[in-house]
Parts: structure tokens; C-alpha cells; sequence
């Protein structure tokens, strides 16, 4: 038997060699259970490489996070207070600006305490 029809037999393709004319792929089906799943542990490295490699990234996927928390958080808010879930989607609202708010003056005053920490002299 040539080279060419052992090659073609072992890789699973019928007769003749592939890439001639009238060539088949045998195409095997994929083992039960074999479909990847979608879990925390895969998809946080994915959405920090996607961050790293493409800087404007970053403050939509912390849009999408703030607004896919926000919306969560309305019904649970609506139910337990008795609020309509516009004025509990408002009261979350005025609450994640103000958590955000907090959060870049925290972030400025410890860029700028440090800032000044690296300026002085050395004694």
C-alpha cells in the first residue's frame, strides 16, 4: 500500500488521499458531556484579558456591572419595602451613584497622598 492511501486510512477518511477530487471527512461525533461551561473560573481571566488587551473595555464592563447589579437588587428592594419598582430602581440608582462617588474620592485622595509621599526629600 503507497504512503498517500496508509496516511488517508489512518486520519479516518475513505479513498482516495485528501484534497483530490471526490474526498470525504469522516467526521466523528463529540463525547456526551463534552460542551464547555460557562463558570466563574473561566470566564474571569477571559473578561480580564479582554480589559488588559483593550483599555476602553474597562469602564463599560463596570457599566454592565453596575447596571446588571443595580437591576437586581430593584426587585428584592421593591418586595421588601412595598415600593413600586420605579421608585425602588431610583432608590438603587441615587444609592450606586453615591457608592461610586465614594469610591473615585477614595481612589483621588489615595493617588494624591501618595503623590506627595514621593516628593519629599529623603532624610
Amino acid at each position: 500500500m503507497p504512503a498517500d492511501e496508509q496516511l488517508g486510512t489512518d486520519l479516518g477518511v475513505r479513498e482516495p488521499f485528501p484534497g483530490q477530487p471526490g474526498d470525504e471527512l469522516v467526521l466523528s461525533s463529540p463525547p456526551p458531556g463534552a460542551g464547555l461551561e460557562w463558570t466563574p473560573g473561566v470566564v474571569a481571566p477571559l473578561v480580564l484579558a479582554a480589559v488588559l488587551a483593550f483599555p476602553f473595555l474597562g469602564p463599560l464592563l463596570h457599566f454592565l456591572l453596575f447596571v446588571g447589579v443595580g437591576a437586581g437588587l430593584v426587585g428584592p428592594l421593591a418586595a421588601a419595602s412595598g415600593l413600586g419598582w420605579w421608585s425602588a430602581a431610583g432608590c438603587v440608582a441615587v444609592a450606586g451613584l453615591g457608592l461610586g462617588l465614594a469610591v473615585e474620592t477614595v481612589r483621588r485622595l489615595v493617588v494624591r497622598v501618595s503623590a506627595t509621599e514621593s516628593q519629599e526629600p529623603a532624610v
